[in-house]
């Protein structure tokens, strides 16, 4: 839905995945960059920068870029959230546990990147982390990974 607003116009949507919804908002340029791409039902891939307010608990994607999905796939990941505060401390501890698991990683295999989310001054930041984690040990460092003080989500996108 496009909305004028005092400082132009805006086109807010929303978006679905198997995880949740999430609001999108486009603001004047990219609005008007990407009006023709957003249609509803129409699969796109959307790219942003996750705006949090605390104050009245409104979290947005501001829209930078969308596009029709590429046809190769994301490469696999495992996305661990955490506060700002208990960033160091994840760190280190989600490192023991997969660089303790990296140790016995044979080659060709499917790895997934370790990345630690957090919302700093109403961004989500991300630490990515050194050593990946193998597609045989996923279930058993996810399970390690829900165990870390101060961890309230990890979620493997394959």
């Amino acid at each position: 839905m496009t909305k004028n607003v005092k400082f132009g116009k805006k086109l807010e949507f929303n978006i679905d995945d198997l995880h949740g919804t999430a609001t999108v908002i486009a603001y004047n340029k990219q609005r008007d960059a990407f009006k023709d791409i957003i249609k509803e039902g129409e699969v796109i891939t959307v790219i942003g920068k996750v705006m949090h307010y605390p104050s009245s608990d409104f979290t947005y994607v501001q829209l930078q870029d969308a596009d029709f999905p590429d046809t190769k796939p994301l490469p696999p990941k495992i996305m661990v959230y955490t506060e700002q505060e208990y960033v160091k401390d994840v760190i280190q501890e989600v490192d023991k546990v997969i660089k303790k698991e990296y140790d016995d990683v044979p080659l060709n295999i499917v790895e997934y990147k370790v990345g630690i989310f957090y919302t700093y001054m109403g961004e989500t930041k991300e630490h990515v982390m050194r050593w990946p984690v193998s597609e045989k040990d996923l279930d058993d460092v996810i399970n390690k990974l829900y165990e870390i003080d101060n961890v309230f989500s990890v979620i493997p996108v394959k």
